[in-house]
């Protein structure tokens, strides 16, 4: 999502509540290249000098927003009949890997390796760090609206050793990156 008028790029990362904020910022959106766009996208597509927009994202933690894919690709009948430990672990499927919506944030917000983003707000700080959003971009704090909510049990409870640390070594960048931990 990109506003040339007030000078935004929304990157919104698969199950992070970017459709929350997205509601509250389409009116303000000029251009849409679809909901999932990279930020390499916008600095191919546009005709923009992109350099002075205000960029900013959302990331979850990695374990949690694994709990979340899983949900939605069995929801959408991707993985009906997989257990989460037989999805993670491979055993049934391989959609793990090569699902678009599993690969790691950074995957959408990097540029040759480096973080394009001004501001990256947390998941589990969304209702704060969304007034940061407002102001970066200059406008009044909206009131975020919970979209796309699953009810699953904690996301602790879905890991066991193994799986924690296949998680772990897939998303080890962004866990580095963002500070999570398993837990938090």
């Amino acid at each position: 999502m990109i506003s040339h008028k007030l000078k935004f790029i929304f990157v919104h990362i698969p199950k992070t509540g970017g459709v929350s904020v997205q509601s509250q910022l389409r009116g303000y959106a000029e251009e849409w290249y679809g909901r999932h766009s990279r930020i390499g996208f916008y600095t191919t597509k546009s005709q923009s000098n992109l350099c002075d927009y205000f960029k900013f994202t959302i990331v979850r933690n990695p374990w949690c927003r694994i709990v979340s894919c899983y949900h939605f690709l069995k929801k959408s009948n991707i993985i009906p009949d997989v257990t989460f430990t037989e999805w993670v672990t491979q055993k049934k499927c391989n959609s793990f890997t090569t699902r678009w919506e599993c690969k790691s944030s950074l995957n959408w917000i990097t540029v040759k390796g480096h973080n394009k983003m001004d501001f990256v707000a947390r998941f589990e700080n969304l209702e704060s760090d969304f007034k940061i959003i407002c102001e970066g971009i200059g406008i009044d704090n909206k009131k975020l609206p919970h979209f796309n909510k699953s009810k699953h049990k904690n996301y602790q409870s879905y890991y066991d050793d193994i799986t924690e640390n296949i998680v772990k070594n897939k998303y080890i960048d962004e866990i580095l990156q963002f500070g999570y931990k398993f837990g938090d």
